[in-house]
């Protein structure tokens, strides 16, 4: 309902992050009257020139834009799983945290990139989400208590669990 006298304001919390993927999910309490979420299990079936359906709020909008582009690469992983789909299209930096869905509405990926003045952008494929929204560990405290305080490093992780940065860290055990 926004630019509505119903549109909704409310604070979110950070429950989970993908720094890979350039994604998080917040928690919203207090809002009523929300349309339904999309449903995760329903993945969509990716292919190679699939039109598919972006939405956001580009440039700060109040109007919802939506967006009607195709699929013109899927990549994968070492393992065969969807690791980017590459959008044929126009993403507009609004359009970044914004799901991507075929025409029965089942989620595709997430809208997260796009090359600047080119019709080319990227969503993370609806598989990957399923990692964050499960809870998956990204980062890890790695210490060894020294008279009341831990003393080591905070590993952060991919999705691989390969550590991609180390830094220090110390702090009272209590």
């Amino acid at each position: 309902h926004s630019g509505t006298a119903a549109e909704q304001a409310h604070p979110a919390e950070v429950v989970a992050i993908d720094p890979e993927a350039d994604l998080a999910t917040l928690r919203v309490t207090g809002a009523r009257n929300l349309p339904a979420a999309l449903d995760l299990d329903q993945e969509a079936p990716v292919r190679d020139t699939m039109p598919v359906f972006i939405y956001g709020f580009p440039g700060g909008d109040r109007e919802l834009y939506t967006g009607e582009d195709t699929v013109s690469q899927i990549r994968r992983d070492k393992d065969g799983a969807i690791a980017d789909v590459q959008i044929n299209g126009l993403l507009r930096p609004g359009n970044s945290g914004g799901p991507v869905v075929d025409a029965q509405g089942r989620l595709v990926g997430i809208a997260v990139s796009t090359v600047k003045d080119k019709n080319v952008g990227w969503a993370v494929p609806a598989g990957r989400l399923d990692h964050m929204m499960k809870g998956s560990v990204l980062a890890g405290l790695v210490f060894r208590p020294t008279g009341g305080r831990a003393v080591g490093e905070l590993w952060f992780l991919d999705r691989k669990r390969a550590v991609l940065g180390r830094d220090l860290f110390q702090g009272p055990l209590n």
